[in-house]
């Protein structure tokens, strides 16, 4: 997808602001009475606002509203909705005054003397409002700001969103319309977009159910959430976080966008909507929290100046760059997220975050090295915390669903102990409550199956049994006579499932039924009827919240399960833990519990596929044919007739920087792809293959090249064990050899070779064998050089070409280090079960 045609489909913002239009020409300076002339001629002539009655009103000073009046008027409807609207616009224009007019000495445009804010009364007149206009904002769930137009446009009720979400889009648009009206720069509106979507999200990110939360300004959590999650996850980092002087020279969602999309067909992975503007929007709001408020407001005077500068259109990379003068801007990164990783901490006590992640997020492509293998690991860090409430009462209900009430019962009291004195203690007494009346239930239905002496019919250990209940014995029942010869019933065995269906007659609390019915995934809870007030509790809490708790649950039982089998010590258990794993992830990845786990998983994950890990599994993490030659060597061979093979090549733009540096221009960064069974090089890139590999090696290139132009520029230089930091021996398409180490200060080249077409395929081959390396083309040696200390590492494609290479075939032989192979197909497989 084109990258602006996906600013158009962002899920949460169906439409970005468009690009800036010719600005319409008010006079110089009005007056609010000529303003407000303006403004009636402009809502006389919309498509929409023309075909409804809207009514002035200033009892909201200096907020000019427009309210649309209801086909059925009510008396005082105009009063409840100024009051309803009008405190909260007061209290942002007077706290954007206080924040930044004042302070930045803004100055009001003269076009704009008052902002004007239209109410429509439903969600329904909204939408078709939203139909009719040409107007696009990115708050466009619950507002739009119009900047030509000079209004904010909100709704009273009704719709899917809820009063508070509805709120915020009000605010925060009414934000933008502010900043609009001290805007006095040239080109319509500040080009500086992500600055401004800070900037509102700040202003609004306290709000609550009182104007007054207005000036509680804090971090979200589900912003806080996002932007952990984005840094802990390698690839998605690379893609969607930026540093923070990117956004001066790119400011605009378009460019963001176009950004991610290039970056993700960098590294061949498709190009994924769903984070994007989350992404865009958590960055800008975050770091305009940590530029204002953190360290004490020492950062804020420079905001403050960037800020100044975009209301007067001079807000570029030049202003930026004299605002942070004298700030190492590395530093102040790293600074950034261990605040952001602090606030999570806050949020999340119970996670603890790796102190190492905020380096290894600013380390470079090329140096990420195979670590090695863990040594231990603590199981019990897969368990959900203890003050995770809702986890383990999930947990609870799902040890009563499987009939081991008692067990629920116990586990249900001791949370309840824990959760003493907090928001979800009554939850968990109302729970505990029911599982005692279970309870009886279930007694009540063995002492009738007892009485009666009339035989029941169910089902054990994968058995149909009919039999007798005769008496009771601990917490077994002892069976009659059966064909299956069944001597015992354990009282488990009677689960949620049984009850609901077999319920006692005599037993007093009938809606206890539907509670076991609940339990059990039966949808006739909801059918049941009985005493008012617990069945009403019961089926309110099993429409809102149940089946979110009984999931969480089963993703804990699931981690517990994990957790009980302990750390593997063969290949064998190895294997099987982590196909157990890769099942959990597969059905509970989106839960919560296993999302606040994943940094314990991952690092469970990598001892466990380390350890499952033999040469004879490359072919599961890589694509291409593999085979064993002995003593730790391979063959790799990638024949690029299937698409696949290509994603075995990484791109890396920073290897082989220093090197690329002394090349002349070629067209742009174009990557690689298979195309009719061959891997086309093109363009100014490199990518690096996955794995490390130790000399003896060689490497074989099957090319082609037929360039159809004259005087073609290219180069396809392999790099063999090349270190992370540029250091190499490699050869070229046209048989030349060189060898460079800068530690060591060894550099050599033999390369006399003439650049020729050759439109029929030619076998390349580099081998590096005991410190030389020797290539050949066709059989026939044409270079050689000496290699200097390198051993081992990685390999390379460097294209530096006018027009492509084909390369039909790429075969390495080379021995592998067992730890770091293990290591590199470890992050392969975690990669592929989203970890």
């Amino acid at each position: 997808m084109l990258p602006w045609l996906a600013c158009l489909c962002l899920s949460s913002t169906p439409c970005s602001r468009p690009a800036p239009l010719q600005e319409d020409q008010l006079e110089a300076r009005l007056d609010v009475d000529g303003f407000m002339g303006v403004i009636r001629e402009r809502l006389a002539a919309h498509a929409y606002f023309a075909t409804v009655v809207m009514v002035e009103d200033r009892s909201a000073a200096p907020i000019v509203m427009f309210l649309q009046r209801p086909q059925v008027a009510a008396d005082g409807w105009q009063e409840k909705l100024v009051a309803a609207h009008g405190p909260w616009l007061v209290a942002l224009e007077r706290q954007f005054r206080e924040l930044f007019v004042g302070p930045l000495s803004l100055q009001r445009r003269g076009d704009t003397p008052a902002n004007v804010v239209c109410v429509l009364q439903t969600s329904g007149d909204f939408a078709n409002y939203d139909e009719r206009g040409a107007a696009r904002g990115f708050y466009s769930g619950g507002a739009r700001f119009e900047r030509r137009s000079r209004w904010t446009v909100t709704y009273d009720h009704g719709g899917t969103l809820g009063a508070l979400r509805r709120r915020r889009d009000e605010c925060g648009e009414f934000v933008r319309a502010l900043f609009q009206s001290y805007y006095t720069g040239a080109g319509g509106e500040p080009l500086q977009e992500w600055f401004v979507e800070g900037l509102a999200g700040y202003m609004v990110d306290g709000l609550g159910t009182d104007p007054a939360t207005l000036e509680k300004r804090a971090p979200l959590e589900s912003h806080v959430e996002l932007l952990t999650a984005l840094a802990r996850d390698e690839l998605k980092r690379s893609l969607y976080l930026r540093p923070l002087s990117t956004w001066a020279r790119a400011p605009r969602l378009e460019r963001y966008s176009t950004d991610v999309h290039d970056s993700a067909a960098r590294v061949q992975r498709p190009f994924d909507l769903g984070p994007l503007y989350g992404a865009y929007h958590a960055q800008a709001v975050l770091w305009t929290h940590y530029l204002l408020d953190a360290r004490d407001g020492q950062l804020r005077p420079r905001l403050q100046r960037v800020l100044s500068d975009i209301a007067i259109g001079q807000g570029g990379e030049a202003s930026f760059q004299r605002a942070f003068e004298g700030l190492a801007l590395a530093e102040l990164e790293r600074e950034f997220y261990r605040w952001v990783f602090a606030q999570y901490q806050r949020l999340r006590p119970q996670e603890k975050l790796d102190p190492a992640l905020v380096e290894r997020m600013f380390e470079a492509p090329g140096a990420v090295r195979a670590s090695a293998a863990p040594a231990t690991f603590d199981v019990s860090s897969l368990r959900a915390a203890p003050e995770d409430f809702s986890t383990h009462h999930g947990l609870a209900l799902q040890l009563a669903a499987a009939g081991r009430l008692t067990d629920a019962r116990q586990s249900l009291a001791a949370t309840l102990e824990r959760a003493r004195g907090g928001n979800y203690e009554r939850v968990l007494e109302r729970e505990l409550a029911r599982l005692e009346q279970l309870l009886r239930a279930r007694d009540a239905f063995v002492a009738e199956a007892l009485a009666s002496g009339a035989k029941s019919k169910f089902e054990l250990d994968g058995k149909s049994v009919v039999a007798k209940f005769e008496r009771l014995d601990g917490d077994a029942i002892v069976l009659g006579e059966n064909r299956q010869q069944v001597a015992r019933l354990p009282l488990t065995a009677i689960t949620s499932a049984w009850l609901g269906r077999e319920f006692p007659k005599s037993f007093a609390a009938q809606w206890v039924r539907a509670y076991a019915q609940l339990l059990a995934g039966d949808e006739r809870w909801r059918k049941a009827k009985g005493e008012a007030s617990e069945l009403a509790l019961l089926l309110g809490d099993g429409n809102e919240w149940f089946s979110s708790v009984m999931e969480l649950g089963a993703a804990a039982q699931a981690l517990d399960e994990l957790a009980a089998g302990g750390v593997p010590v063969d290949v064998a258990g190895a294997r099987e833990c982590a196909a157990q794993l890769h099942a959990l992830l597969e059905r509970f990845a989106a839960v919560r519990v296993v999302r606040d786990k994943r940094e314990a998983l991952g690092a469970y994950a990598d001892i466990v596929l380390r350890r499952s890990f033999e040469l004879d599994r490359l072919g599961e993490a890589f694509p291409g044919k593999f085979e064993l030659l002995g003593e730790s060597r391979v063959r790799w061979t990638l024949s690029f007739d299937e698409a696949a093979d290509a994603h075995a090549l990484v791109a890396d733009e920073r290897a082989l920087t220093r090197y690329r540096a002394t090349l002349p221009a070629v067209r742009g960064w174009a990557g690689v792809r298979a195309e009719a069974g061959a891997l086309l090089l093109n363009g100014a890139c490199a990518v690096a293959l996955p794995l490390e590999f130790a000399a003896p090696l060689s490497c074989r290139l099957t090319l082609r090249y037929a360039p159809s132009k004259p005087d073609p520029h290219v180069l396809l230089l392999t790099a063999l064990c090349e270190d992370g930091d540029g250091n190499y021996a490699g050869f070229t398409e046209s048989g030349g050899s060189v060898a460079s180490d800068a530690p060591s200060k060894h550099f050599a080249s033999d390369w006399d070779v003439p650049v020729v077409a050759f439109p029929k395929s030619r076998q390349v081959v580099g081998e590096l064998r005991e410190g030389r390396l020797t290539v050949s083309i066709d059989g026939k040696q044409t270079s050689a050089v000496a290699a200097g200390p390198r051993k081992s590492g990685r390999v390379v494609l460097f294209v530096h070409n006018d027009e492509p290479i084909e390369m039909h075939e790429l075969c390495i032989e080379g021995a592998l280090d067992p730890e770091l192979a293990a290591a590199h197909w470890a992050r392969a497989r975690r990669a592929a079960i989203g970890l």
